[in-house]
């Protein structure tokens, strides 16, 4: 599992998190939150994530027009 933090986290559904986390597994986003204290194994990557689904309904994670696995 990797466990990403970012300045913001804009959710599917138009929400935007910030600062928060977000885990993605086997290249597909398992969870993401507002952090809220400092979590040991997170990178932190800065700048904007956006969540978007795939055709599949599987959620990804893209950070400047890249897919982070």
């Amino acid at each position: 599992m990797r466990r990403i933090g970012a300045n913001d986290v804009i959710t599917p559904d138009g929400e935007i998190l910030s600062p928060a986390v977000v885990e993605i597994d086997n290249g597909m986003v398992q969870q993401w939150y507002r952090l809220d204290m400092e979590m040991p194994f997170t990178e932190w990557i800065g700048g904007t994530i956006e969540l978007q689904a795939d055709n599949n309904g599987n959620i990804m994670a893209i950070k400047n027009n890249r897919i982070l696995c």
